[in-house]
């Protein structure tokens, strides 16, 4: 059975939350200066407003009809991150562990259906940021062409 990528719908809120939650759980519990609780409890306004607002894309990664991975990408304002107006921000992307090992399949195809709604919505450049240590999405953001722009450094107090 082959993975499939498509847009999420709200009868997929409860997988995205569970996912959204591991995603925090595995990138802030690795984050040297993350201080905070472990414990998300994220609003499913968030993500339901993400499904149904035209200004942000949402999508899933089927395999044997459940739920593997998601990425999340919109339309952002300009800001210090990108200097320049014309662009789609990847907000999560996110794999389950066990579907993480099938030559990056899951990742490629729900990227790609990020890029082709970037695509369709006018925008120039798709951008994405990383923590440092996420190894494996520099990985893969370089394997879709992606270039270094900014670094941003930080120093404990």
């Amino acid at each position: 059975m082959e993975i499939k990528v498509r847009e999420a719908n709200l009868s997929d809120l409860d997988d995205i939350l569970e996912m959204l939650r591991n995603l925090g759980i595995d990138q802030l519990g690795k984050d040297d200066f993350y201080k905070g609780s472990l414990e998300f409890n994220f609003n499913e306004n968030c993500i339901k407003n993400s499904i149904i607002n035209e200004k942000c894309g949402l999508f899933v990664a089927e395999y044997n009809e459940k739920v593997q991975g998601f990425i999340e990408v919109r339309i952002d304002v300009n800001n210090f991150k990108f200097e320049h107006n014309n662009y789609a921000y990847i907000v999560n992307l996110y794999v389950k562990p066990e579907s993480r090992n099938n030559k990056g399949i899951c990742s490629s195809n729900l990227y790609k259906a990020a890029e082709d709604w970037a695509v369709s919505k006018e925008r120039d450049f798709i951008i994405a940021d990383a923590f440092d240590h996420n190894k494996k999405i520099v990985r893969i953001l370089n394997k879709f062409e992606f270039s270094k722009y900014k670094t941003l450094m930080v120093r404990e107090i």
